[in-house]
């Protein structure tokens, strides 16, 4: 039984809003057989990633990995031959919404949990049709724009049964750290998705959390916490040198083994900007690979994990 399950109500809201479960019991649940994965992706959300993208296929593509790249459908519309190509090369382009709302150049005066159901599902179809027209594949995943999920979401993703996984939780946000099919019935407002399903009639999504960095349980493992070079100083971006970024992906590798699933997501022009940032992020992959995980798309994590994360 999950320890939403057995809390009151307004108690296990509170622990959400407050975000204190890594402090409680956790539900453990065991990883499918075979090596431990790491569900590598890219979010996509200037022009400047999109021009980073060729050197960035080049070099995952070397590192033996695979990727997930959540793709924005305005950006990859007007500039499609990278998407194509890295697509081509068997990685996955996933829906990373129409026009990302909030966006400071393409959408500045909206928020994502702010638009109502329909204007959800729109941000959404008209992703899908637009990565769908450049892959032929309709994208199998979703994540909100700053990882902003709100009530609406659930019912906006049911018009789209061919979304198998979201990945927008934070999992120290989560009961469950590891993939879980999250509740059908939103009743917690913005951490909605937050929560396991207790009953095996869940609508069929999964839920593939982020990897909290080391030491920073409010934000994901990523090159914006660590090695973003913000325009203006930014409160929660930029908070390391490189040599730090590395030790905290050799850390947190070795703090999520046991769970068999890390992941992470990264911006390409972060990690892409220059030789010695280059060079420093191959490390870091080929670390990960030669200490035996498998590096790969968040649709493979979801067809490996989904027989054991079913409530």
């Amino acid at each position: 039984m999950s320890l939403h399950a057995v809390l009151p109500a307004r108690l296990s809201e509170e622990i959400a809003r407050r975000k204190l479960w890594p402090v409680l019991p956790r539900r453990r649940i065991a990883p499918p057989a075979g090596p431990s994965v790491l569900a590598l992706s890219f979010d996509l959300d200037y022009q400047a990633d999109t021009d980073a993208l060729p050197a960035l296929t080049d070099l995952v593509d070397a590192a033996g990995a695979k990727m997930t790249l959540f793709a924005i459908g305005k950006l990859a519309q007007a500039d499609p031959a990278a998407y194509a190509d890295a697509h081509a090369r068997g990685h996955e382009i996933a829906n990373h919404t129409w026009s990302h709302p909030d966006n400071p150049v393409l959408n500045p005066d909206r928020e994502f949990w702010h638009l109502s159901e329909d204007e959800m599902a729109d941000e959404i179809a008209r992703g899908q049709d637009a990565l769908a027209a450049i892959t032929g594949t309709r994208p199998v995943g979703f994540r909100t724009p700053h990882f902003k999920d709100a009530a609406p979401l659930r019912a906006a993703l049911r018009r789209f049964p061919e979304i198998r996984y979201a990945s927008s939780s934070l999992a120290s946000r989560c009961p469950a750290p590891v993939p879980f099919v999250p509740e059908a019935a939103p009743r917690h407002g913005d951490q909605s998705l937050n929560f396991p399903a207790a009953s095996p009639e869940a609508d069929d999504l999964l839920m593939i959390p982020l990897t909290p960095c080391p030491g920073v349980r409010w934000s994901p493992f990523s090159s914006y916490l660590s090695i973003r070079r913000p325009a203006n100083p930014a409160k929660g971006a930029g908070l390391h040198d490189l040599e730090k970024f590395e030790t905290l992906w050799r850390r947190m590798l070795d703090e999520e083994r046991a769970r068999g699933f890390a992941s992470v997501y990264f911006d390409p022009l972060d990690v892409m900007r220059d030789a010695e940032t280059v060079a420093v992020f191959r490390r870091m992959l080929d670390h990960a690979r030669d200490s035996g995980w498998h590096l790969t798309t968040l649709a493979e994590v979801e067809r490996l994990w989904r027989p054991v994360a079913a409530p």
